[in-house]
């Protein structure tokens, strides 16, 4: 190509990446569990309390995002956890509408069954539960809350209802993704976990560690300093009372 084609396709690429490429948005800051999960989402924070992010302020941010860049994703995370937002599947409908490439909600699931038919048919392109474990005294420890039955139930059944929806191919949408983060704890779960998860819901995802846990012997694996700036660039957290922290994993 001539030099000037190359300069221009250089400029608007360095335009582009003036936004964040990814967009955590937190809805809220409830959530049924805790534990020792709860220590990692929270620091040294008994309990984080904002505001819900409305409907109007959602609607804007995902709004802008969309013009500025078309290629840009969102993951609806944070404290709290996003399907305790009454206003939820709006939000997702509004990000599909404005043109988000990628919608993403991570979830601990532990709601009533009949809001499963809603988040499957919101739009999100991936639901991520965080399952945590493979068993209820695991789960207990992990979540700080007896309801691994519930979580694991919601979760079938929400790939059962997925299957009865028609699918263009490919694995089904909207991915079902469950998810473990690996640690001391569950060591000795995480093959069985993602052996089991992979086939029933054609997707799984083991997590590092978001920080270390004194006297563990798994430590977060480490991020070369090169990617560690280009996530630093390329993400962006807003906390539903609007706040941006400059850290994207600062809820």
């Amino acid at each position: 190509a001539p030099a000037m084609r190359i300069v221009e396709g250089v400029a608007g690429v360095r335009r582009r990446a003036d936004s964040p490429r990814e967009l955590v948005l937190e809805l809220c800051t409830g959530r049924r569990t805790s534990g020792m999960r709860g220590q990692w989402l929270r620091g040294a924070r008994d309990t984080i309390e904002r505001p819900c992010m409305t409907l109007g302020a959602a609607g804007r941010i995902l709004s802008e995002l969309a013009m500025l860049r078309p290629d840009a994703a969102v993951t609806f995370a944070g404290a709290g956890d996003p399907i305790l937002h009454p206003e939820l599947s709006r939000i997702v409908q509004h990000a599909k509408k404005v043109g988000i490439a990628g919608v993403h909600i991570r979830t601990d699931l532990v709601c009533e069954p009949d809001l499963l038919d809603d988040l499957l048919g919101c739009g999100a392109d991936i639901i991520s539960v965080d399952l945590m474990a493979g068993s209820a005294e695991m789960y207990r420890k992990l979540m700080g809350a007896d309801l691994f039955d519930r979580a694991k139930s919601n979760l079938e059944l929400l790939i059962q209802q997925r299957a009865t929806r028609p699918s263009a191919g490919g694995l089904p949408t909207p991915w079902i993704v469950p998810r473990l983060t690996r640690c001391d704890a569950v060591y000795e779960e995480i093959e069985a976990f993602f052996d089991h998860w992979l086939i029933a819901a054609g997707a799984a995802v083991i997590d590092p560690l978001p920080a270390l846990l004194t006297g563990d012997r798994i430590e977060p694996l480490p991020v070369p300093a090169i990617a560690a700036h280009r996530l630093a660039d390329s993400v962006m957290t807003v906390l539903a009372d609007g706040t941006v922290p400059a850290h994207s994993h600062d809820v």
